[in-house]
């Protein structure tokens, strides 16, 4: 069951919408980078590779307001009615729930479960996480109210919702 949501200032929930916009940002960059390419082999790879999954871990805990803590920003805290908003969105995919499983114990905390992992499962498939995660970014952004977010968030928002697709360009989404 659903903890009470606080409920947040429009102040709060502009300024917070930055670090959020951040976060989507770098998601996508990190998918991006990890698709081209970039970065192959080695300790530089695999540091690519863990922020992917850790600002996928951000986004999907945003999304999913079930083991929050009081602080968390969740989705939830933009709308009047959360639960109309949870109703409406999209479910999270198979994939997008397994990964979050799989951040937990194989790359945010140091677990025996890592022991069980076979090399044949342990590859990312980053680039259907990205379009399975902005399927979510992409509900939120046509149902929240605008008035809501922050400048660079109202930027980001635009982006994904009217070209269809997320540019990641140098100095944007800056933290």
């Amino acid at each position: 069951m659903n903890k009470p949501v606080k409920k947040r200032t429009v102040d709060e929930l502009v300024k917070v919408s930055e670090h959020l916009e951040y976060e989507i940002w770098m998601f996508t960059s990190l998918a991006d980078c990890l698709a081209m390419g970039f970065v192959t082999g080695g300790s530089l790879a695999n540091a690519t590779l863990e922020a992917f999954i850790i600002h996928f871990r951000v986004l999907y805990d945003f999304f999913d307001s079930h083991s929050r803590k009081p602080n968390d920003v969740i989705a939830d805290h933009y709308f009047d009615d959360p639960i109309a908003w949870r109703k409406s969105r999209p479910k999270s995919s198979r994939l997008l729930d397994k990964s979050r499983h799989r951040a937990g114990k194989e790359v945010a905390h140091l677990s025996y479960d890592r022991l069980d992992v076979k090399p044949d499962d342990k590859g990312w498939k980053f680039l259907k996480i990205k379009e399975d995660m902005l399927e979510l970014i992409r509900a939120f952004f046509r149902a929240v109210p605008v008035d809501r977010l922050g400048l660079r968030c109202k930027r980001r928002r635009q982006q994904i919702l009217e070209e269809g697709q997320v540019l990641n360009l140098p100095g944007g989404g800056q933290k």
